[in-house]
């Protein structure tokens, strides 16, 4: 998948943690529909393969999960694959990105406050070299931009023929407000030319 290689290659350059810590990339987008879950899966089974690095694809809704649990427990609530290098963890919804939310979609739905946020994050940081959040579209709900400033990078899903331009442009100025680093967009589906507004920024 030559594709995925080119933007694991963004994503590590452009977020270039200074830290021996771990690196976080939220994934996102503007509108239900458009793959963020399927991206964020196949992305980071691409990162494990391709990379070797110890990998976690979580959605953002399964975050709970880890501050709930003890933490020599967390590596048994976290799910194999065929893949040796990597993890996931997802709530029983199995697509965060595609859930329903409901109220305000902000941290409360998770029942967590900043400061469990951080802690949850900070475990993955220190058990995965790369973990990839998997984020409900900021259409139905602002989570991702609560996580976006404690994350080192994200990348916005756009799937052809879903959102519209000034769609997009408005969950990149949502993002850049949080404030966060736009390390660059995936585009989904595409079955025609990429326009020119959009290819800039790919």
């Amino acid at each position: 998948m030559q594709d995925y290689a080119i933007v694991i290659q963004k994503v590590f350059q452009a977020a270039s943690v200074k830290s021996s810590k771990g690196l976080i990339i939220l994934l996102t987008s503007a509108n239900q529909g458009e793959g963020v879950t399927s991206i964020s899966k196949t992305l980071a089974a691409e990162i494990a393969v391709n990379t070797g690095k110890q990998t976690l694809v979580v959605g953002a809704l399964a975050l709970k999960n880890i501050t709930a649990a003890e933490e020599k427990k967390i590596p048994l609530i976290l799910g194999e694959t065929n893949h040796q290098n990597l993890r996931v963890l997802y709530t029983e919804h199995k697509n965060d990105s595609e859930s329903t939310f409901t109220t305000n979609g902000s941290s409360l739905e998770l029942d967590l406050t900043i400061e469990q946020l951080v802690s949850s994050l900070d475990y993955v940081r220190s058990a995965f070299e790369c973990t990839l959040i998997d984020c409900p579209p900021l259409a139905v709900s602002s989570v991702s931009a609560i996580l976006a400033p404690l994350v080192d990078g994200v990348v916005l899903v756009v799937r052809a023929g879903v959102s519209k331009r000034d769609q997009i442009n408005y969950t990149q100025r949502m993002m850049e407000t949080a404030p966060s680093k736009i390390l660059g967009y995936v585009l989904n589906g595409r079955d025609y030319p990429v326009p020119d507004w959009l290819y800039k920024r790919l």
